[in-house]
C-alpha cells in the first residue's frame, strides 16, 4: 500500500528523528536535497529551445547521463589525457611466421615497452604465440574493456592458394591488427597484457572472470529485442544503426563475391572445354588434301586451343585474386563492424543497469520516507533502510561514471575505427581494380599472339578486312599492344598511378630550401660598395 504523504526531500531533513546520523553520511549533504543526483529538483534535464525533448517519452522519469565536459572526460580517461600516462607505448613487430599449420600458424613477436609499469624488462624478443592464442586474447580484451573497440583478428586462411601471396597477406594483416591494438592507450594498460607478453608459449587467459561483466546467452538476446534506452550522446545513438548497416552490407557483399567466384570457376572450366574442342578441328584439317586446305589452318586451330586454355587458367586465377583482394576484405570489415555493434550493445546493457540502479535508489528513498512518517519508529529498521539507500546510491554513482567513461572513449574511438575500415576498403578496391586490369592485359596479350596465325590463312587478312576489296594484301601483323611501357594506342608511356608514385617519391627526396635571407654578408657588401651612378 502506497503512502498518501507526498514526496518532499526538504521535509525529510527537517522531521527526521535520526537526522544527525543521516547528515553525517559519506554521500555528502547535497544528497538529501537531490537523492537521485539529478541536475534539477524535479528530476529533469534542461533542454535547449531549438532541440526537441521527445527523448523523455521513451523512458519516462529516467535520465541516463548528460553530455560529458572536457574536464570530466580528462578525469574519466587518464590513459589518454594524463601527461605521464599518455606517454605509455608498446611497439610490436612480427619477426617470423611459421605456416606449418595453415589454420593455426605460429607468430614470433618482438615487443618494445616505454613508460609502462609492471613489466620486468623493457624489450622482449622472440615471443611465440599461436593464432588461436591471439584469438583468445582478442576475445578477452573485447569483454574486459567495454569502452574499447577491439577489432577481430584477421583470418589465417585466405582465398589465395597456399604460397607466398597468402603468407604476405596474413603477415601484413596481423601486423596492422597488432599495431592498432597496441596503439590504444586503454588496452595496453590492461593487466592481461603483462601475462600475454611474459608468459610461455602455451598462453591462456588468466583473468577470465570478466566474462560475466555483461549479460550473455538468452538474456542478452532478449534484452536486444527491447527498445534501446534513451541516449543523450547523439554520435553513439546514430553510430550503432550505421555500423549495423555496414555489417549487413559487408556480409551481403561477401556472399555475392563467393557466388561470383563459383560462377567464375564454372566459366573457367567451360572455357577450357571450349578450347579443347578445337583440337579435333586441327586433326581433321591435317587429314585434308593440301589443294583443299590452307597450310596454316592446322597451326591456327592448335594455337586457338592453347590460347583458350591459357585464358581459362587466367580466369581461374582472377577469381582467386578477386576473392582475396575484395571478398576477404569484406569479410574482415563485416567482422569488425559486428564487434563494434556488440560493443555498443554492451553499452546499452550497462545503461539498463543504470536505470535499474536509479529505480532501486528511488525505491530505497521511498522506503526511508515511509519509515519516517510512522508514529512508532524502529531504529533498527531505520538503520537498515539508510544502509540500503547508501548502497543503492553508491551503485548508481559507479554505473553513472562507467557509462560516462564508456561513452567518452567510444566517441573518441568512433573516428579511429571508421578510419581503419575506410582505409581497408580503399586499399581493397585499389588492389581489386589493379588485379582486374592486369588480368585483362594478360588476356589481350594471349589473344594477340594468335592474331597473325588467323590472318595468315587469308590473303586479305581475315574477317577483320571483310568487304574492303580494294585494299592491298596485308603483310605481317603489327606489334603487340601490351608492353612494359603501357598500351600501344595510348600516347602515355607510363601509367598514371606510376606517375603519382614517382612524384611523391621525388617530393620526399627533394631537400628543403633554407629559410635564410636572400643575400649573405659578402654579396650585400659588394652591392653596397658598387657605383650606382
Amino acid at each position: 500500500m502506497t503512502s498518501a504523504v507526498p514526496y518532499n526531500p526538504d521535509d525529510f531533513d527537517v522531521n527526521n528523528p535520526l537526522g544527525d546520523d543521516f547528515d553525517n553520511n559519506p554521500l555528502g549533504a547535497d544528497f538529501s536535497n537531490n537523492p537521485l543526483g539529478a541536475d534539477t529538483p524535479d528530476d529533469t534535464v534542461d533542454v535547449p529551445i531549438d532541440e526537441p525533448a521527445e527523448a523523455s517519452t521513451i523512458i519516462p522519469g529516467h535520465t541516463i547521463t548528460a553530455i560529458v565536459s572536457d574536464e570530466e572526460l580528462h578525469r574519466l580517461l587518464p590513459e589518454r589525457f594524463h601527461a605521464q600516462k599518455s606517454q605509455a607505448k608498446i611497439t610490436v613487430k612480427i619477426s617470423t611466421i611459421d605456416f606449418s599449420k595453415r589454420e593455426n600458424p605460429i607468430v614470433t613477436l618482438d615487443f618494445t615497452l616505454e613508460h609502462l609499469p609492471g613489466y620486468r624488462k623493457a624489450a622482449y624478443k622472440d615471443v611465440r604465440r599461436s593464432y588461436a592464442a591471439l584469438g583468445k586474447f582478442q576475445k578477452y580484451l573485447e569483454i574486459a574493456n567495454l569502452e574499447v573497440f577491439v577489432p577481430s583478428v584477421p583470418p589465417a586462411v585466405t582465398s589465395y592458394p597456399t604460397g607466398e601471396q597468402e603468407q604476405t597477406k596474413v603477415r601484413r594483416d596481423l601486423q596492422n591488427w597488432l599495431d592498432y591494438v597496441t596503439g590504444n592507450p586503454v588496452v595496453i594498460r590492461d593487466d592481461e597484457f603483462v601475462h600475454f607478453i611474459e608468459s610461455d608459449f602455451d598462453y591462456t587467459v588468466i583473468n577470465a572472470h570478466h566474462k560475466a561483466a555483461v549479460a550473455t546467452g538468452l538474456k542478452r538476446k532478449t534484452l536486444k529485442q527491447l527498445q534501446p534506452p534513451y541516449d543523450s550522446f547523439t554520435e553513439l545513438a546514430e553510430f550503432r544503426p550505421f555500423v549495423k548497416s555496414v555489417y549487413q552490407t559487408a556480409t551481403k557483399l561477401t556472399k555475392q563475391m563467393e557466388r561470383i567466384g563459383r560462377l567464375d570457376r564454372l566459366h573457367s572450366v567451360a572455357l577450357a572445354d571450349f578450347g579443347a574442342a578445337f583440337q579435333p578441328l586441327a586433326e581433321a584439317e591435317a587429314g585434308r588434301a593440301r589443294a583443299v586446305s590452307h597450310p596454316g589452318m592446322v597451326r591456327m586451330w592448335q594455337k586457338v586451343a592453347k590460347t583458350l586454355a591459357a585464358n581459362a587458367d587466367l580466369l581461374l586465377a582472377q577469381s582467386a585474386v578477386e576473392l582475396a583482394t575484395l571478398g576477404d576484405e569484406f569479410r574482415i570489415v563485416a567482422s569488425d563492424a559486428y564487434i563494434v555493434k556488440e560493443c555498443l550493445t554492451n553499452r546499452h546493457l550497462v545503461m539498463r543497469e543504470l536505470i535499474q540502479a536509479q529505480d532501486s535508489t528511488k525505491s530505497s528513498h521511498t522506503r526511508v520516507v515511509k519509515i519516517k512518517n510512522r508514529s512508532v519508529i524502529d531504529p533498527l529498521k531505520v538503520d537498515e533502510a539508510i544502509k540500503a539507500l547508501e548502497f543503492a546510491t553508491q551503485i548508481e554513482k559507479n554505473l553513472t561514471l562507467q557509462v560516462k567513461r564508456i561513452s567518452g572513449e567510444m566517441i573518441i574511438e568512433r573516428g579511429e575505427i571508421m578510419a581503419r575500415m575506410e582505409t581497408r576498403l580503399n586499399s581493397a578496391v585499389t588492389s581489386y581494380t589493379l588485379a582486374k586490369i592486369e588480368t585483362a592485359r594478360k588476356t589481350l596479350r594471349n589473344l594477340e599472339q594468335i592474331r597473325g596465325d588467323i590472318r595468315a590463312v587469308d590473303e586479305r587478312g581475315g574477317l577483320s578486312r571483310l568487304g574492303r576489296d580494294h585494299l592491298p594484301a596485308r603483310g605481317e601483323c603489327g606489334a603487340a599492344s601490351q608492353s612494359n611501357k603501357g598500351d600501344s594506342w595510348s600516347n602515355r608511356t607510363t601509367r598514371a598511378i606510376d606517375v603519382v608514385k614517382n612524384r611523391s617519391d621525388e617530393q620526399e627526396m627533394e631537400p628543403e630550401e633554407p629559410q635564410g635571407p636572400a643575400f649573405d654578408a659578402r654579396s650585400a657588401a659588394a652591392l653596397l660598395g658598387s657605383c650606382t651612378f
